[in-house]
C-alpha cells in the first residue's frame, strides 16, 4: 500500500546497511497500440529514494551489495512495475464488471427496495412448484397482499418512513411462511406469496390468518409506532387455474372481494366472484356510455319539518334509466362509479342538475327550498369541488344559500387538512 511504503523501506533497509534498494512504483497506465505502457516514462534509478509511489503502491527490492541495480536493470524493474499495476487495474476492473453484472442478474429477478423476489422469479418458482405438485397430489397457493390504508402513511409522514415500512413488512413476511414458500413484491404496497407443497385448503387458510396476525403487531419505525393491516385474496392450483397469470388475476379478484367485506381479512376465489367482476366491468364501462348520453336523472325527495308538515328542503337523489331496461338504483351503480373514479363527473353533474332545477322552481314562483345534494369523498380529495360549486351557483343562479352539501362522517377521517380546507371553503361561499 503507497501509504506503508516509506515504513516498510526504512524497516528494510536497517537490515541490509551495507546493501542497495530500487523503489519501482505500480501504477495504472494504459497501454498503447504496440502494447506498451504509455504513462510511466519516469527513468528508474538506483538513487532516486524520494520517487513517488504510483497508484497501487511501491515495490522495492534489496541486494545485499551496494551499486547492485544497473541502469538497464532499473529500467527493466521500472517497466515491470507498470506490467504489475496495469494487471492490478485490469483485475480490479474485471471484478468491478463481474459484481455490476451480478447485480444487474440480481436486479432482473428482485425488488431493489426490499430485495424480494419479483413477479419475474415468482412466475419460474410457480412453474416448478406446480410441477411438482402434478406429481405430488398436493396443492399451490397464490396469495395476492395488499396493504390496508398505507396511502395515508406515505401522505402523512412521507416516503421515507413508507419505503422503510415496506421493509420491514417484508422481513415479517418471510418470517412467517415456509422455507419452501416465496413472498414476493408485486409494486408499491402490494406483495404476493407462493405456498408450495400444500395437503389441503385448511393449511393455506392457518398460513393466510397467521400473515394478518404477524402484520397486525405494531411497528416502530422513527419514533412512530405504526399499526398496519392486510387484506388477501387467495387462489388455488390446480382447482382455479392451471396458468400463473389466471391465478394472480382471480387472487387479485378474491382481494378485490376481501376489502369489500372490512379489509383486514382473507378470502378465496370462487366462481362467483369471476362472475361479479366481470359484471363490475362491464357497467363501469356502461357507466362512461351512460354520461355521453344523459342517462341520469334526479329524484327529490321532500324533507319535512314535523312541527307544521312544511316542507323546508328537497334531497336530490341520483337515478340511471339504461336505454330500454329498468331504472338503476344508487346502491348498485354508485359503488362501482367510486372506485373508478366516475364518481367526480357524475358527482359533478348532479351537482349542476339540482342547482340549475331549484333555480327553475324558484323563478316559477314556487317557495323558496334548499336543495341538499350528496357528496362523494372522491369529490374531494381528487376534484376541484369548490370550483365546481362556485361555476354551479353561478351558472344556475341559485343563491347559495339554497345549497345544501351532504357528506358523511367518513370524508372527515381522511386527508384531514385537505377536508377541512375544503369545507372551509364552501362554508365561506
Amino acid at each position: 500500500r503507497s501509504e506503508r511504503a516509506p515504513e516498510l523501506v526504512s524497516e528494510r533497509a536497517l537490515q541490509s546497511a551495507a546493501g542497495s534498494s530500487i523503489d519501482i512504483p505500480l501504477t495504472s497506465g494504459d497501454r498503447d497500440d504496440s502494447g506498451l505502457l504509455t504513462n510511466h516514462s519516469a527513468a528508474a534509478d538506483a538513487s532516486s529514494a524520494d520517487r513517488s509511489s504510483g497508484d497501487y503502491g511501491v515495490l522495492t527490492i534489496y541486494s545485499a551489495e551496494p551499486d547492485a541495480f544497473s541502469r538497464d536493470e532499473a529500467a527493466l524493474l521500472d517497466e515491470l512495475g507498470g506490467d504489475v499495476g496495469y494487471g492490478i487495474r485490469t483485475l480490479r476492473m474485471r471484478l468491478g464488471h463481474r459484481a455490476a453484472t451480478d447485480q444487474l442478474a440480481f436486479l432482473a429477478y428482485h425488488d431493489p427496495l426490499t430485495k424480494l423476489p419479483n413477479r419475474r422469479l415468482l412466475r419460474e418458482r410457480f412453474e416448478r412448484a406446480a410441477a411438482n405438485a402434478d406429481r405430488a397430489g398436493d396443492r399451490v397457493a397464490v396469495l395476492f397482499l395488499d396493504l390496508d390504508s398505507f396511502k395515508e402513511i406515505n401522505d402523512g409522514l412521507g416516503h421515507d418512513v413508507g419505503d422503510k415500512l415496506l421493509v420491514r413488512i417484508a422481513e415479517r413476511l418471510q418470517k412467517n411462511v415456509r422455507l419452501t414458500d416465496t413472498v414476493s413484491r408485486e409494486g408499491g404496497d402490494e406483495f404476493a406469496v407462493l405456498l408450495a407443497g400444500i395437503p389441503d385448503v385448511d393449511a393455506i387458510a392457518r398460513i393466510a390468518q397467521t400473515l394478518l396476525g404477524a402484520i397486525a403487531e405494531p411497528f416502530d419505525i422513527d419514533l412512530n409506532v405504526l399499526t398496519m393491516s392486510l387484506s388477501i385474496g387467495i387462489s388455488v392450483y390446480p382447482d382455479d387455474g392451471q396458468l400463473f397469470d389466471t391465478l394472480r388475476n382471480r387472487a387479485d379478484t378474491a382481494l378485490y372481494h376481501a376489502k369489500e367485506s372490512g379489509r383486514n381479512a382473507y378470502r378465496f376465489f370462487s366462481n362467483q366472484m369471476s362472475a361479479d367482476s366481470i359484471a363490475r366491468t362491464e357497467m363501469q364501462l356502461e357507466l362512461r356510455e351512460a354520461l355521453k348520453r344523459g342517462e341520469f336523472y334526479l329524484c327529490y325527495q321532500p324533507q319535512i319539518c314535523l312541527r307544521d308538515r312544511r316542507i323546508t328542503a328537497l334531497e336530490a337523489l341520483i337515478r340511471w334509466q339504461r336505454s330500454d331496461l329498468d331504472t338503476i338504483l344508487p346502491d348498485t351503480f354508485i359503488p362501482i362509479a367510486e372506485r373508478s373514479g366516475l364518481i367526480i363527473p357524475i358527482g359533478d353533474w348532479a351537482l349542476n342538475e339540482a342547482c340549475r332545477q331549484a333555480a327553475a322552481w324558484r323563478e316559477a314562483g314556487l317557495p323558496d327550498l334548499i336543495v341538499a345534494v350528496n357528496l362523494s369523498a372522491l369529490q374531494i380529495r381528487r376534484g376541484n369541488l369548490v370550483g365546481v360549486v362556485t361555476a354551479a351557483l353561478e351558472r344556475s343562479g341559485l343563491p347559495a344559500s339554497s345549497l345544501e352539501l351532504e357528506l358523511t362522517e367518513s370524508i372527515l377521517l381522511q386527508d384531514t387538512e385537505l377536508t377541512l380546507s375544503t369545507l372551509q371553503a364552501l362554508h365561506t361561499i
